[in-house]
């Protein structure tokens, strides 16, 4: 856990100044690193995505790059809502060593397929499966974006084609074998907090940042001075560990709201506080 949050810092601040062609905040794409003992007969990778933007389009090539042998990619899960768009296709092409990945949420008809679109928050959007075989070397595999031959760079396109842009992408890495499980327990907070949100007093946007011993669900959500709610920032399943998302100063309707005083709340099962923040326009 300790290594998919130093992931999501990268993303939100290496990566912070937002690509030129993008046309909010950065988008970003994580690929979580993920710890398997020696034995496994198959792994998992989850991918996240970070959007502010209605993506209709993807173009990601990946390249798994392995220090060992024995450790097989076999096929891509999709989550909502990739999981109601017209289009999801991936191959491996194993000749060129990547596994090619293209998508379309609409294709023409009467029906709309709903974006990629997360309203800032990180959200599992796809899963990588790999297959062991046995007696498989403790290994490292490395999983990057690369450039495809036919299709180009890894990008995301919005509604209509008429705008295309290359979102900050986090490499992970399968890490087979006991190095490192220690180290990522020991780095799991001991117990619940809600930090302070930074900056704070804030425009456009800031960070707000949550810890949780234990796999919990959760509920991070955003009021004004007079009890009324604005937005959800965090509703499901989260893993232990530190947790960060971020809010720009909009409603559930994506309108910005007024300045002044907003209070930020999160319950899980076993926890519950809250915190006050200020927004400057």
């Amino acid at each position: 856990m300790k290594k998919l949050m130093l992931g999501l810092a990268v993303c939100l601040f290496t990566f912070g100044v937002a690509n030129a062609q993008d046309p909010g905040d950065q988008d970003s794409v994580i690929v979580e690193p993920t710890y398997v003992a020696v034995g496994a007969d198959s792994i998992h990778v989850r991918m996240w995505a970070i959007t502010d933007d209605s993506v209709m389009f993807y173009n990601m090539p990946l390249t798994f790059t392995a220090s060992g042998t024995g450790i097989n990619f076999e096929y891509v899960s999709y989550y909502p809502p990739l999981t109601l768009w017209e289009e999801t296709f991936d191959s491996l092409l194993v000749s060129e060593d990547f596994l090619r990945m293209v998508a379309w949420s609409d294709l023409g008809g009467p029906v709309t397929e709903p974006p990629l679109h997360t309203s800032g928050i990180l959200r599992q959007i796809w899963q990588l499966v790999f297959s062991v075989d046995p007696g498989a070397e403790p290994q490292v595999v490395d999983i990057d974006t690369t450039y495809d031959f036919v299709n180009g760079e890894f990008c995301f396109g919005l509604a209509g084609g008429a705008v295309q842009f290359t979102p900050a992408f986090v490499p992970g890495a399968i890490h087979y074998g006991p190095t490192g499980i220690e180290d990522d327990i020991d780095n799991i907070p001991k117990e619940f907090a809600l930090k302070q949100n930074y900056p704070n007093p804030f425009n456009p946007d800031t960070k707000l940042s949550f810890d949780l011993p234990k796999a919990q669900n959760v509920s991070l959500e955003v009021y004004n001075l007079l009890g009324q709610h604005v937005k959800t920032l965090a509703n499901g399943m989260y893993d232990a560990g530190s947790h960060m998302v971020s809010w720009n100063g909009t409603n559930s309707d994506g309108e910005d709201v007024p300045s002044g005083i907003y209070f930020y709340s999160l319950r899980t099962e076993e926890f519950s506080k809250a915190n006050k923040m200020m927004l400057i326009r």
